[in-house]
């Protein structure tokens, strides 16, 4: 990062902490509890916790089940509990204790997710404590408190990840892309949740918490281990285009009147497959099939391959074998059998 990309970064690191800051002296000042301690010391443990079990959704997006125990918390306690759980969260970024990294700034990083995250759980708390002092405790007001709380909660945490995306130098817009999506689909399945969790707390027994808890640690788990089989597979997929490349590349070095060709076959094939309305799946693999058509003459003598003038009969018959050729080679790959 550029000295001027750690400046930009800096700043915006400095303004989030100092936001987080005011807002924590105002809660406090206008007398918001924290509720039970021990609680919300556990819900701020499950949440670092949740952050260190964190799914990718892309290279620099990831995503937890860190809102669970912040809308707990939110619904439950008011502002102030939600703000630390949300914050607490932070404690459980795999960079914190890193290596140093010039080209990385993890402590900014965890500065300012921290403070944006205190600031996303304090919004929470306050939309959660408006709605149940007008829509009461019952579970029609437990569930409008938790669904509208989430909306906030979601929604400036996807503003905050877009603000971080743009101080680091990237485009917000497509952080916002990425995540909108997101947020209409996690919103009601959280509230729901969370509403009969807050529910069992107050009419049961705060023991009920980690029935919930555990089996929503564990299925992150289990979707962050089928995350790494889709990025093994991504890898997978990488290296056998590069497979491909690599023999064009090849082929083109030894047939240089038709450099070019395979390449602009793989493009015309993916264009055409696009138009026949074939699935994005259907589309890259003509585009890898044009690109290998040509693959067998690499087993073709190069005095054949760039003779001046036409072919002989015999000449003809041994180019036509390149197909065949390129079929030999390709099903000893299982990405082409």
């Amino acid at each position: 990062m550029s000295n001027e990309g750690q400046s930009r970064v800096r700043r915006y690191a400095v303004s989030i902490a100092t936001s987080a800051v005011v807002v924590a002296i105002a809660l406090a000042w206008s007398g918001f509890p924290l509720g039970d301690v021990w609680m919300v010391l556990a819900l701020a443990v499950v949440n670092a916790v949740a952050e260190r079990s964190e799914v990718r959704i892309t290279r620099t997006l990831h995503m937890s089940i860190a809102l669970l125990p912040t809308l707990f918390a939110a619904v439950l306690f008011g502002p102030l509990a939600a703000a630390l759980v949300n914050a607490a969260s932070m404690l459980g970024d795999s960079e914190l204790l890193a290596p140093r990294d010039p080209e990385r700034a993890p402590r900014l990083k965890v500065v300012s997710y921290a403070g944006s995250r205190f600031l996303t759980g304090a919004a929470a708390g306050l939309v959660a404590s408006g709605v149940l002092q007008y829509g009461g405790s019952s579970f029609g007001g437990l569930l409008a408190a938790t669904l509208l709380a989430a909306l906030a909660a979601e929604s400036l945490d996807i503003l905050f990840a877009a603000a971080a995306a743009r101080a680091r130098g990237r485009r917000g817009a497509v952080t916002l892309q990425a995540l909108w999506p997101l947020l209409l689909t996690s919103v009601p399945a959280y509230a729901p949740l969370v509403a009969v969790l807050v529910l069992a707390y107050r009419e049961v027994s705060a023991w009920t918490t980690p029935l919930f808890f555990i089996p929503t640690l564990a299925a992150q788990r289990l979707f962050g281990m089928y995350q790494r089989q889709r990025d093994l597979a991504d890898r997978l997929e990488d290296a056998n285009l590069s497979f491909s490349v690599a023999l064009v590349t090849a082929l083109e070095a030894s047939d240089a009147y038709t450099a070019g060709h395979s390449r602009a076959v793989a493009i015309y094939c993916r264009d055409i497959a696009a138009r026949m309305g074939m699935t994005a799946g259907e589309q890259e693999e003509a585009f890898r099939c044009g690109l290998v058509h040509d693959i067998g003459k690499v087993g073709l003598p190069a005095a054949l391959l760039g003779k001046d003038g036409p072919l002989t009969l015999e000449e003809r018959r041994q180019m036509q074998e390149h197909s065949a050729i390129g079929e030999r080679i390709l099903r000893e790959v299982a990405a082409y059998a």
